[in-house]
């Protein structure tokens, strides 16, 4: 994959919180209810999970006001969820990982991501995923880091070898606003992108298509992978912090459609991928 040198703003190496013993420390807790999330027309049962769910990568390379808005969006939905630095990744074991449902990883600076993992724990997730039953959500540069690379330890190849490149439409601009088509709905939605992929792929395809770009080419696409494994991986930012949007954020960028149908549908994607349930697609 072609990684992406500066995916979001304030990237840099996030502090652990990790300082007792042991590589990963829970960071937050909580259950989930038994609802409905629906937004543009489109719902997904939440269903009744226990127990630590979600590892949340927040080491080098994440984007701080990311991973702060994937911990508010985890926190409102009453999920656990652990926190895990490049240290704890290059230190974890199999059998700690596979303890995990969901590898939640967030935009950021993708090479700076993969030059802080060594070879062997991109592999470790590659194995996890494929054939430990653990599923993997991917954002931007997550997306990026999820496929395969000929740059330093691979990513994480959880797409049989695809490679990603930037989204052809906006070489040479950093970020924007585009208006995303979203399968089995009639509404096209506001939402960030910064500098991330298009789905299409360099060398042949990977997953379902659940949303397109308005050239077409896929934004997210899903896929069961390995044995029971589940990637879903987005190259846009429905849960992009109001601080990047509007005369709120830096970027200026108008969001047409408001703030909180994007936050709903950030959280959809995240309940789709933690229980590895496909959503609609093309």
């Amino acid at each position: 994959m072609r990684l992406c040198a500066v995916c979001l703003p304030a990237a840099s190496v996030i502090r652990a919180r990790c300082a007792t013993a042991g590589p990963i420390i829970l960071s937050s807790s909580g259950g989930w209810p038994d609802d409905l999330i629906d937004v543009d027309g489109l719902s997904i049962s939440a269903g009744v999970v226990t127990g630590d769910q979600i590892l949340l990568y927040d080491g080098a390379g994440a984007s701080s006001s990311d991973v702060t808005a994937l911990e508010n969006i985890l926190t409102n939905l009453s999920l656990k969820y652990n926190t895990a630095n490049e240290t704890d990744m290059n230190g974890a074991t199999e059998d700690q990982l596979k303890t995990f449902k969901l590898i939640l990883w967030p935009g950021g600076n993708s090479i700076t991501m993969q030059d802080a993992l060594k070879p062997a724990t991109t592999a470790l997730v590659h194995q996890v995923v494929l054939n430990d039953e653990v599923h993997y959500m991917g954002i931007c540069a997550g997306a990026f880091i999820g496929g395969w690379s000929s740059y330093g330890g691979g990513g994480f190849n959880l797409t049989g070898g695809v490679d990603y490149d930037f989204y052809s439409a906006y070489l040479g601009i950093l970020y924007g606003m585009e208006q995303i088509a979203i399968a089995g709905s009639a509404v096209k939605r506001d939402l960030v992108w910064w500098e991330g992929p298009q789905l299409s792929g360099h060398n042949g395809s990977f997953g379902l298509t659940v949303a397109k770009y308005p050239t077409g080419v896929p934004a997210i696409v899903e896929q069961v992978v390995g044995t029971k494994g589940f990637a879903l991986l987005s190259a846009i930012h429905p849960e992009a912090p109001e601080s990047w949007r509007e005369t709120k954020g830096f970027a200026n960028l108008p969001d047409t459609d408001g703030y909180a149908p994007d936050i709903a549908y950030a959280q959809m994607l995240i309940t789709a991928a933690l229980k590895g349930t496909l959503l609609t697609h093309y």
